[in-house]
């Protein structure tokens, strides 16, 4: 093992040093509640999570990467309410 793989061995595994740049958890029903109360269809909904995770990814880029895609946005957001998918799972198998 040469020198760079195992300082990225030592940084991400043994040592986690990358989860200080991971931001704090919000309500994961936000954007879901915002959509229902706007009337919004699935497709609007699941542009709109997109469009939001990728406003709030902010890039970090270590020194000893080559390649490089660290999410910074620990979850994504629910499309639907609690009420609406319990509704659906009610009339439809869901796999998650």
């Amino acid at each position: 093992m040469n020198e760079r793989i195992s300082a990225m061995r030592d940084f991400f595994i043994y040592k986690k040093e990358h989860h200080q740049y991971r931001q704090k958890p919000e309500y994961q029903y936000m954007l879901a509640e915002q959509a229902a109360a706007e009337g919004l269809d699935d497709l609007d909904r699941a542009v709109r999570r997109v469009r939001y995770v990728i406003e709030k990814e902010q890039p970090v880029v270590f020194p000893f990467e080559k390649i490089a895609l660290m999410r910074t946005v620990p979850e994504t957001q629910h499309i639907l309410t609690k009420e609406e998918e319990e509704q659906l799972r009610a009339r439809h198998w869901l796999h998650e």
